[in-house]
């Protein structure tokens, strides 16, 4: 029943903001109390991500985290998403850098639980994905009764048309 209604909610939200799109969002998405929230977690990871630390990263995640990389990988686990982005911040990711993050949208679905949607836009310096990668990024994120933290990450690559 999770996974449904998890998927119900993906979906609705691919599909009311023109996937592959960048514009800027109405406000009516934000919810700024839920914008508070989620505003923080999503610099904590562009800090980590910009110093290479899978496992700083890693720990914005729940022990139980789900997370669907830009490839399809299905990751499982704080301790499988801090060695998967660690792999890569030394391949094909080493020295990138988050340009810039857009919060598209980031709103309640109960007391405890708020949905985020971001697109960032990453400057790679070498390798297949130089220069930039851009990518929209949706979070799921909880309360455990005393931090928020991502339960679930689904990453989507955004392609030039």
């Amino acid at each position: 029943m999770k996974s449904l209604l998890l998927t119900l909610l993906l979906l609705s939200c691919a599909s009311n903001h023109g996937f592959g799109q960048t514009n800027s969002p109405p406000s009516r998405l934000i919810d700024t109390a839920a914008a508070r929230i989620a505003s923080p977690i999503i610099t904590r990871l562009d800090s980590a991500w910009n110093t290479g630390d899978g496992v700083r990263f890693a720990a914005e995640f729940t022990n139980d985290s789900d997370v669907i990389n830009v490839s399809g990988t299905h990751l499982h686990g704080r301790a499988d998403i801090a060695s998967q982005l660690q792999s890569i911040f030394s391949t094909v990711f080493k020295g990138s850098v988050h340009r810039s993050r857009t919060l598209e949208m980031a709103r309640y679905l109960a007391d405890s639980l708020i949905i985020v949607l971001s697109s960032s836009v990453i400057d790679v310096p070498t390798g297949p994905l130089a220069p930039q990668a851009r990518s929209r990024q949706t979070f799921i994120v909880v309360n455990n009764g005393r931090i928020w933290q991502i339960q679930h990450w689904h990453n989507t690559p955004i392609r030039s048309r």
